[in-house]
């Protein structure tokens, strides 16, 4: 099957359930003879949305054979050709999910006049339920009705959930529309941007298909988020519980109908012979040695924070670049990628011998693309598993297991097809050749020069480059043709393809009309132009200068110009205290645990989909936010501070579930702190959805690839002391223990500051904190293990250290500050910090 039929099969499937928007917009009324001739009211209304509401849009990119096959989609009720049949069996498959619920809403937590309101609203206007409501894993969740507004989709506060309460309560100051979003206006603004937008493209789907499906698959992204795909069937009098999007739903089953329409089955009959069959090949793709990578750049070389911010963007690209690759090379839309970052990506295709034949070949190409350009450091594996559709209907928690486990062991044998295929030697005998022609290591990342004299690799210049122009970059562009060319913009990945940076808007221009180009993005803005076919969340915050600054203003060498990214000794600068820098890597606790056990029985593709989505949406997305409105508080509270750059957070990466980022030693832990406070209201504040952090501070010339793993042995002692904590200046320490210790923290410097206590009274802590509460049997390098019971000594050595260092009425109140037991217990903390806090930036 070509190319293009795939691609409109997959948009048959994405429009299938359109009139499920359209008919809450409307509500308009259906006919007998309307139902009898598509099975359901919201089918009628999916064929008339598309045939009327829609058809400008349509019309512009797509011909009048092509509608037709997208309206095949609309049939899926009664069908009666081989598109309408394979897209009823996807939609059997992809409905499989649905749970039944009688109760939707839990309307005991509202005063009495509030109930019934409720119950009329909801079957009229069904809300999106948040999919973190419910995931549980040992600790019990109590339910408190979370779902969200009715609005497109972008990186505001609407696409946290809102609560029950927040929304029935004082209506009569906020009206539903503001506070829940309406449909028919949402319909409105989604008919007006689709028409327009496919308009003005000024393109066809013949010739362009991945620039149209984009733009249509982000549009239908922005607007379908938030709608859930059922809820009350009148029908069959049946509710189904609402956590999974329309958008969602829409999309795997799209991935689904491909993957049928590609297997060249008869799904008109004997459907319950062939849902038996084992039609799906799911991949799963690890990028391996990723952090090796990453932290490869030697501190004594300039523009390290340039050369590393290269080098992350660099690997956040490699999966979906590869990923986007692969499923060029066999035909299929972006819709079969179920799912792409933190180095990881998910492929849905069907289960053939001309697509595994071609896999391979593709799997032997990446690698050796790897082995040759980064000395083995990175490499790609690719866990496998063919499973029917009864399989994915009936039992995703055994699908998912043995895809993990077939990944495994596919990343302890990632070289096996080179050294089969004797590819090997080619990748052995083409480093050996080069390292003959210059001898000379790259000071930066300590790989040989190869060619002529430089003073730094190709690589290393080029990924310093990028570092340098990323912070102004607004839109990325794919494109699968290899650039050849010295485009300083260009990042090629040889024959995978190549991504560009573009600043301006007028540049977009000749790349629209490329048939080379597959998609012009965005970068964290949903509000496409003439020219964007989609959108991409990116942690993006990076602390630029906003004049030109000297080198006698930082002690460094070269001058820092305007929108430059500054160097971490300019950076460590607005810290509070001692200049320093702190490194923070955050990720979400047992998040395998969550996949496959926290949804207990209601494991679904769908549900995994969207809970791997919406958690990159606040990784990738919604912390720059974070970062940018704890910047601006943190400068209209230093006010003093002449501030020569525009943020104070240095994203180095963020997506998937995880977070490495760099700031002012203490702005890193009042980051933390945010993140934390942010991510649990965007989890519905489950008990079972929880964070772990690990954070360091060192001066800012310290090596960041040691810094890197030192943070990384700090998170990992955080993870081992219980989970959904922190481990910071010597301590670990819950997210709640540590507001109130910063607290008292914060109590003793305005002590000091104020002359009211001497600072070296926080040392004498310090001294009887080591000589008496310290667990010589449990020394660890990174945190200060606490005696459960302190030497019986200690006490009245503090006695006398409160008596000898502090006057006046102050000395009880120190003792019941520093001395209470769970405030003992963080000693490490608490006397770090304020030691840092006090401490003068040239000292």
């Amino acid at each position: 099957m070509d190319k293009n039929t795939k691609y409109l099969i997959s948009l048959a499937g994405f429009f299938h359930d359109i009139g499920k928007f359209y008919q809450r917009a409307t509500h308009i009324k259906t006919s007998e003879n309307q139902k009898k001739e598509f099975g359901y009211a919201h089918a009628y209304l999916s064929y008339r949305a598309i045939n009327e509401e829609l058809i400008e849009g349509f019309k512009a990119v797509f011909s009048k054979d092509e509608i037709d096959k997208i309206l095949d989609g609309v049939y899926h009720h009664k069908p009666n050709s081989e598109i309408q049949y394979l897209i009823q069996k996807a939609d059997w498959i992809s409905s499989s999910e649905r749970a039944k619920e009688e109760t939707i809403y839990n309307v005991d937590v509202l005063p009495e006049d509030q109930k019934k309101q409720l119950v009329e609203f909801a079957e009229q206007n069904p809300r999106l339920r948040s999919i973190f409501e419910n995931l549980k894993l040992n600790k019990e969740v109590i339910k408190s009705n979370y779902f969200y507004k009715i609005s497109p989709l972008n990186l505001s506060k609407d696409i946290f959930p809102k609560s029950l309460e927040e929304a029935f309560i004082d209506l009569n100051e906020k009206t539903k529309n503001e506070i829940l979003g309406d449909y028919k206006e949402h319909w409105q603004k989604f008919k007006n941007e689709f028409n327009e937008k496919l308009k003005n493209v000024n393109l066809k789907f013949s010739e362009h298909p991945e620039k149209i499906f984009s733009l249509i698959y982000h549009l239908l992204y922005k607007y379908l988020w938030c709608i859930p795909a059922s809820t009350f069937d009148k029908e069959n009098y049946t509710k189904h519980y609402p956590d999974i999007s329309l958008f969602d739903h829409s999309r795997i089953l799209s991935a689904v109908a491909t993957v049928f329409a590609d297997s060249n089955k008869d799904f008109n009959k004997n459907w319950e012979k062939t849902k038996k069959e084992k039609l799906f090949l799911h991949l799963k793709g690890d990028i391996s040695g990723i952090q090796k990578f990453i932290y490869k750049v030697h501190q004594g070389q300039g523009g390290v924070a340039k050369r590393l911010r290269g080098r992350s963007f660099y690997i956040a690209l490699l999966p979906e670049v590869l990923s986007k690759y692969i499923l060029n090379q066999l035909g299929y839309p972006i819709t079969n990628l179920l799912y792409s970052g933190g180095g990881i990506f998910e492929i849905l295709i069907a289960n053939t011998e001309e697509n595994k034949e071609k896999l391979k070949e593709i799997e032997i190409k990446i690698n050796q693309f790897l082995a040759e350009n980064f000395e083995a450091d990175l490499g790609l594996a690719i866990g496998k598993y063919e499973y029917s559709p009864e399989e994915l209907e009936t039992n995703y928690q055994k699908v998912l297991e043995r895809l993990n486990e077939n990944l495994d062991n596919a990343k302890k044998q990632r070289f096996n097809y080179l050294l089969e295929t004797g590819k090997i030697f080619e990748v052995l005998n083409y480093k050996s050749n080069q390292i003959k022609e210059n001898k000379k290591k790259c000071p930066s990342c300590n790989t040989y020069l190869i060619g002529e004299s430089k003073e730094v690799c190709d690589l290393c210049e080029k990924f310093k480059n990028i570092g340098q122009i990323l912070p102004n970059t607004k839109y990325l562009i794919f494109s699968i043709k290899k650039e050849n060319s010295k485009n300083e913009r260009a990042i090629s990945f040889d024959e995978f393809g190549t991504v560009y940076l573009i600043e301006n808007k007028e540049d977009l221009i000749n790349f629209s009309k490329d048939k080379n180009v597959v998609e012009i993005l965005k970068i964290n803005d949903t509000s496409l132009n003439r020219y964007s076919t989609g959108f991409k969340f990116m942690g993006k915050v990076v602390p630029k200068a906003t004049t030109k600054i000297l080198p006698e203003e930082t002690g460094e060498e070269e001058i820092i110009y305007k929108d430059q990214i500054v160097s971490f000794t300019l950076l460590a600068e607005y810290s509070e205290g001692d200049s320093r820098i702190g490194i923070l890597r955050m990720d979400v606790d047992n998040l395998g645990k969550l996949f496959s056990f926290g949804l207990k029985g209601k494991i679904s593709i769908s549900r995994i989909a969207t809970i791997s989505r919406m958690l990159d949406l606040f990784f990738a997305g919604y912390l720059n936010n974070i970062c940018e409105s704890l910047t601006g508080k943190v400068k209209a509270k230093e006010k003093d501070k002449n501030f020569k750059i525009d943020n104070l957070f240095y994203i180095l990466y963020s997506g998937g579930d995880d977070v490495f980022l760099i700031a002012p030693w203490d702005k890193a832990i009042e980051v933390a702190k945010l993140i934390n406070d942010k991510f649990k209201e965007f989890t519905c504040y489950n008990p079972n959805i929880t964070i772990s952090a690990g954070y360091i501070q060192v001066k800012p010339k310290f090596p960041i690839k040691t810094a890197a793993e030192i943070a990384g042995e700090s998170e990992d002692i955080a993870k081992e002391k219980g989970k959904n904590r922190i481990s910071v200046l010597g301590d670990v320490i819950t997210w709640d223990e540590l507001e109130e210790i910063k607290e008292q923290a914060d109590k003793l410097e305005e002590l000091i500051e104020k002359q009211e206590l001497q600072r070296g009274f926080i040392y004498a802590v310090h001294r009887l904190k080591e000589q008496f509460l310290k667990d010589e049997t449990q020394e660890d390098k990174l945190v200060f293990p606490y005696k459960e019971k302190p030497n019986p000594m200690f006490y009245p050595y503090a006695q006398y250290y409160i008596a000898r260092n502090i006057k006046g009425d102050f000395k009880e109140k120190i003792a019941k500050m520093l001395f209470e037991e769970k405030i003992m217990k963080k000693l490490t903390f608490l006397t770090n910090y304020v030691s840092l806090k006090t401490r003068s930036q040239k000292s």
